[in-house]
């Protein structure tokens, strides 16, 4: 998604001001619909069209405020969840042709946009049996990443390269290395057609991996690091990596991307990965990046790391869908659940583009206007959205409230709004 210049924004600042908001029913029950419906409440982001969810015909029976009746029952997992392994290789990466394999779960097969998970391996010696090719470790134990995509029921496709030398993964945190590689698997997903586009991009990787982390965050202000597909990350997930512990590098880096998230986990008994683990963890207790630091010290076999961890960050990515920020289950969304979360997505995504595109400090007045902004447009969205708690499930206020907080995670701060949000939903909720 290109960036939103700070004019453009501007433009469209007016548009949602005095926008009514319109509880009648929508005619397919698509978000295009819900956006064009007349008199509906509308935020006219400049997010290209593959951004935006489609929601089946079901979700637009239910409106609220209309016609009581039982909420829809969820659709029954499918019999088999089994993915398909595919496979690429690439010239200039490093020595020789560096192998990769792709894994597309089953929900992933068919999305126009998917997340993106690239996983480096580490010291192939040290968790046997030995990994001969990228396949091996979707596949085989001790990793089975293959499984535990399918265990979270994730939609989002796993790219993993074997390297010959591990101790060469640091060539792959280059950001014009690293973009080659994630728009080849993107290629290869798509075959003959069009290849999906990227909602969000997570980078991950075990043990000696933490040559790759290191360089990505030591080279974040590349080029490419400013456009799609390497724009889009916005996690990165170290299993027992912190073997070194450049804490600047990293600092930087959180501090430039408000919407990035550093989770580690460290054995927390190890003479080898504990020091810079709790030196990571001490970037928690930073004022100003705090949020975006996760560190767990974990008591868990090293090389069955990433097995038990990997299914419990999956869990909250899915189903993506084709909007990063619209993580809900199709068939239980009420029509005006879908359009905040739709509205709120476009809101997040504008703010984390525009505040992205800034050049520096040079610009922290119209870091804080943009802000300051994207605050205002929650602050309407949730003026409408107070009087219509009681009408909604606690599972849909509970939706809502993540749907509304992505506009602080992207803009880096807590809002009024949103504690006003926050404190009606509770008083809400324990008086029934």
């Amino acid at each position: 998604m290109s960036r939103v210049s700070y004019a453009r924004e501007l433009e469209y600042e007016n548009a949602i001001e005095n926008a009514p908001f319109s509880l009648g029913p929508c005619s397919c029950g698509c978000t295009r619909c819900l956006r064009r419906e007349r008199g509906s409440l509308e935020w006219p982001s400049p997010i290209r069209e593959a951004e935006w969810t489609w929601l089946p015909a079901s979700a637009a029976k239910r409106v609220l405020g209309g016609r009581s009746g039982p909420a829809p029952t969820p659709s029954p997992p499918p019999v088999s969840r089994s993915g398909q392994v595919l496979s690429f290789a690439l010239e200039g990466i490093d020595s020789g042709r560096m192998r990769f394999a792709v894994y597309v779960p089953a929900k992933g097969a068919s999305q126009r946009s998917v997340d993106v998970v690239v996983y480096v391996h580490g010291r192939p010696e040290t968790c046997k049996p030995i990994a001969k090719d990228p396949e091996d470790l979707i596949k085989k134990a001790p990793f089975s990443l293959g499984s535990a995509f399918d265990k979270a029921g994730s939609d989002a496709v796993l790219v993993v390269p074997l390297l010959d030398d591990w101790t060469r993964s640091g060539v792959l945190g280059d950001p014009s290395k690293l973009e080659r590689i994630v728009v080849e698997a993107l290629k290869t997903i798509g075959g003959s057609g069009k290849p999906p586009s990227v909602n969000r991009l997570i980078l991950s990787g075990h043990s000696g991996a933490y040559r790759f982390l290191d360089a990505v965050a030591k080279k974040f202000g590349a080029t490419e690091m400013k456009r799609d597909p390497l724009a889009k990350i916005s996690e990165i997930w170290g299993f027992d990596t912190s073997y070194s512990c450049p804490s600047d590098d990293w600092k930087k880096w959180l501090k430039a991307w408000k919407g990035l998230t550093l989770r580690l986990f460290y054995i927390g008994e190890s003479d080898k990965t504990s020091a810079c683990g709790k030196a990571f963890g001490r970037l928690s207790l930073d004022p100003d990046i705090g949020r975006q630091v996760v560190v767990t010290p974990v008591d868990d076999d090293h090389c069955k790391m990433v097995a038990k961890r990997l299914p419990d960050l999956l869990g909250p990515l899915k189903p993506s869908g084709s909007n990063p920020e619209f993580e809900v289950e199709r068939e239980q969304l009420g029509p005006v659940v879908a359009r905040i979360c739709a509205i709120s997505a476009g809101i997040a995504n504008q703010a984390r583009y525009a505040l992205r595109g800034l050049p520096g400090n040079g610009a922290l007045w119209r870091a804080e206007a943009i802000r300051s902004r994207a605050a205002e447009q929650v602050n309407r969205l949730g003026r409408q959205l107070i009087p219509l708690l009681r009408h909604l499930r606690r599972e849909e206020v509970d939706l809502l409230a993540v749907c509304l907080g992505r506009v602080e995670h992207a803009i880096g701060r807590e809002t009024l709004p949103m504690r006003r949000f926050r404190a009606a939903a509770r008083q809400r909720l324990y008086a029934r």
